[in-house]
């Protein structure tokens, strides 16, 4: 069986078998911050090596540029 899985998710896959329910929490994290850039690309400049390092020492995305705080 093959899954397709965008690089966008990275950091949810290092973590699949471990911690489901806060690669869920960041995933639905990362389809909000898409939704509110107009589906710009997550983590900009870092591969995915990067991307997994990042979130796995606590690192989180930045609000989108005009995000109210309250989001």
């Amino acid at each position: 069986m093959s899954v397709y899985v965008s690089e966008g998710y990275a950091g949810c896959c290092a973590c699949l078998c471990t911690c489901v329910c806060l690669c869920v929490c960041r995933s639905y994290g990362v389809v909000l911050w898409e939704m509110a850039t107009l589906a710009a690309q997550p983590y900009q400049g870092l591969s995915n090596e990067e991307v997994l390092k990042y979130v796995g020492n606590g690192g989180v995305m930045a609000p989108p540029e005009g995000c109210p705080a309250r989001l």
